[in-house]
């Protein structure tokens, strides 16, 4: 049973929340970096890992829309992929950089087959081992190939969108928007976030070529594109991310970051029907949240050579909401179960991805009977796995695999009680944990 998903065939796809906690606002002095990733709503969401490499041959790489040169050597990465895109909606490298983005609306052109902002992302992180690297190669790719392509999968011809990013590593983070091939960047400090609208305004520390002389320059104010923005949405959500992070008292830890990723924006009585406007944790309207990921960045003091496992940086990933799924804990030198890699736009029992929308769908049925059930399961799981991270998190790279399957088993398991519970009719084989 798929519930009628209720979307509309020429709705916009470009919304998302990140957000960043530099050390000065942790207990050990870490980095968090969080985003939701919100898309169509039936728009699958991949999380995949891919190795590093060192191409014998200079070969041509094909982005989205763009080829571009190959790098001499890439990172090894895991990211947060939609089904039909060759980049990233989030990820985290083997150096410990991860890198999330937002659609903008800005007045500088967009080009039909230049590079997208998922295209950035990964192509940051294959070859950055910094935040600085990453804004380095980011910014210089996007001067010499532009931004641009469409971002629907059901509507190739469609204009794409400018981009801002959150780059971060174990010890710094960036925020870099862009206009066209023009782009500000700014060094985060403490706590902050970005969504679907300009945030950089005089304050920036580093610019391209056509903007770093110009005296008095407004990046957002000068850039913004007010007039078709379809998203004034963004700044209500961006509004409500600040407040939550200015209103956080003490140290802000992984839970306090997912826990604000879940956030409904606050209001007595919510339930999915008021997820438009100020709610960062996005259900079925204009688009939908669809994946997440909490990265905790940690600087272990070690340098990391080429050919090493990763050292100290987890990422907690969920599919769909955040509020519906559980974060899960991955690695960058771990493979992720194939069953997280299943699926398309089409509703199929064997994708995870769409048992858990499929599991949404049932819980917004009867929203205040049903979801405090499905939070109460994944919560206690996620207790235990949080409690257990500190131990995990040092363990030697073959036990953390098996640490990752077991988690999975245990997610499938939780997973088929609650559509028990539900109701649910019973999902077809999901073909075991690869």
């Amino acid at each position: 049973m798929f519930s009628e998903l209720a979307w509309r065939a020429d709705m916009d796809a470009a919304s998302c929340d990140n957000l960043v906690v530099t050390g000065s606002r942790t207990p050990d002095g870490s980095v968090l970096f969080a985003k939701n990733s919100d898309r169509h709503p039936a728009e699958c969401q991949y999380l995949r890992n891919f190795s590093a490499t060192d191409p014998v041959e200079a070969t041509p790489l094909r982005c989205q829309y763009r080829t571009i040169p190959q790098a001499p050597h890439t990172f090894r990465m895991l990211g947060s992929q939609p089904y039909w895109l060759w980049g990233f909606e989030h990820g985290l490298n083997e150096q410990g950089v991860a890198i999330g983005n937002e659609a903008i609306w800005m007045k500088g052109p967009v080009e039909k087959s230049g590079l997208m902002g998922m295209d950035l992302i990964r192509l940051g992180l294959e070859r950055a081992a910094t935040a600085h690297e990453a804004l380095d190669v980011m910014t210089q790719l996007l001067e010499t190939h532009g931004q641009g392509g469409s971002a629907r999968f059901w509507d190739p011809e469609a204009p794409g969108y400018h981009n801002s990013f959150l780059i971060a590593d174990p010890s710094t983070a960036w925020v870099l928007e862009t206009s066209g091939r023009d782009w500000v960047a700014a060094e985060v400090h403490g706590a902050t976030s970005i969504s679907n609208y300009p945030t950089i305004g005089k304050e920036f520390d580093l610019a391209s070529a056509s903007l770093r002389d110009q005296v008095g320059a407004d990046f957002a104010r000068d850039f913004c594109d007010l007039q078709s923005n379809p998203h004034a949405g963004g700044k209500a959500r961006l509004d409500r991310s600040r407040t939550l992070l200015h209103e956080h008292q003490g140290p802000f830890t992984v839970r306090d970051v997912m826990k604000i990723l879940r956030d409904h924006g606050g209001a007595p009585g919510w339930t999915p029907a008021d997820s438009q406007g100020h709610t960062l944790c996005m259900h079925p309207g204009s688009s939908q949240t669809v994946a997440s990921m909490v990265v905790h960045l940690r600087d272990d003091g070690a340098s990391r050579p080429r050919g090493l496992e990763v050292r100290g940086a987890t990422a907690w990933c969920s599919l769909v909401t955040p509020c519906i799924s559980p974060f899960l804990p991955f690695y960058v030198d771990v493979e992720v179960p194939e069953i997280y890699a299943r699926g398309t736009n089409e509703p199929h029992t064997d994708s995870l991805w769409w048992r858990f929308r499929r599991l949404q769908d049932a819980v917004c049925v009867d929203w205040p009977a049903r979801y405090p059930v499905v939070r109460r399961e994944w919560d206690s799981f996620e207790e235990e796995l949080l409690h257990a991270a500190p131990e995990c998190d040092r363990l030697p790279q073959r036990v953390r695999a098996s640490r990752v399957q077991a988690n999975v088993r245990e997610t499938l398991w939780r997973l088929a009680k609650l559509e028990r519970e539900l109701g649910i009719p019973a999902a077809s084989p999901c073909g075991g944990v690869k």
